[in-house]
């Protein structure tokens, strides 16, 4: 039971239920996206932050069932590339892979021209003990991917990894998910984060498999996905290497 007051469960999700007394006034604010419910009934399927106050007859009692993930009321807004333009980039991201890295924990990469060096539509790579598609190694590799996110809204998004084993992503020089050691697929997210349309931000995701199955998806959420967590697609994603990078080069 709850009487007044706020229920802020910042940066993870969160599941409540109470025995409402309508008299009470009780104050609900909740971000990102939750469905509030009473005896049923969908009263609230909202996105952003939105303060909801209930009412009702105070001889009666309700049962609430809260289910939403909150973060602070400030997102972090991120900064854009100057003097580049997406005219003539090319969709999807720049993608090296090492073979022979025996991390477990994510470190320096090696210094040399990379076994395999092409260009990769979307980050969604699906937990698997097989090669990944153009790979000739599962086990002990490293990988990079670099180039920019652009959005078709300005608004709130979030990032997630979701990866076996550890990985982590920056946007321009900030680390904004880190999701490191061996492990099996796990998922870790970003905080909220500011983007403004058609601009571009330079992004790097890092990623390491030590052995057995791997996985490696780069999933965001917005607005426009109603909360839900999708694969960033190409349209979200541009790279300034040539086309001739889809060339695998010898993996040794």
């Amino acid at each position: 039971q709850m009487n007044t007051g706020i229920y802020n469960s910042a940066g993870r999700k969160s599941r409540l239920k109470v025995k409402y007394f309508p008299n009470d006034n009780l104050h609900l604010q909740a971000g990102v996206r939750y469905r509030t419910t009473v005896d049923a009934p969908l009263l609230v399927d909202a996105w952003n932050w939105t303060d909801w106050r209930m009412t009702g007859d105070p001889l009666d009692t309700y049962t609430l069932s809260l289910d939403f993930t909150a973060y602070a009321d400030d997102s972090d807004i991120a900064e854009p590339q100057e003097g580049i333009s997406a005219e003539g980039l090319t969709r999807g991201v720049s993608a090296e892979y090492f073979s022979g890295v025996d991390w477990r924990r994510l470190g320096t990469f090696p210094e040399r021209i990379a076994n395999v060096e092409r260009i990769e539509p979307t980050i969604d790579h699906p937990s698997t003990s097989s090669n990944w598609a153009g790979l000739s190694f599962n086990d002990r590799f490293a990988a990079r991917y670099n180039g920019y996110i652009i959005v078709p809204t300005s608004g709130r998004y979030v990032f997630t990894l979701d990866s076996d084993d550890g990985s982590r992503m920056t946007i321009g020089d900030r680390e904004i998910i880190i999701n490191d050691g061996i492990h099996g697929m796990r998922k870790r997210s970003s905080e909220v984060i500011q983007l403004e349309a058609g601009e571009l931000y330079p992004m790097t995701v890092e990623y390491f498999e030590y052995r057995y199955g791997a996985g490696l998806r780069l999933l965001y959420q917005s607005g426009e996905t109603s909360g839900q967590q999708r694969i960033v697609p190409s349209s979200m994603l541009r790279t300034e290497a040539t086309l001739q990078c889809r060339i695998p080069v010898s993996d040794g």
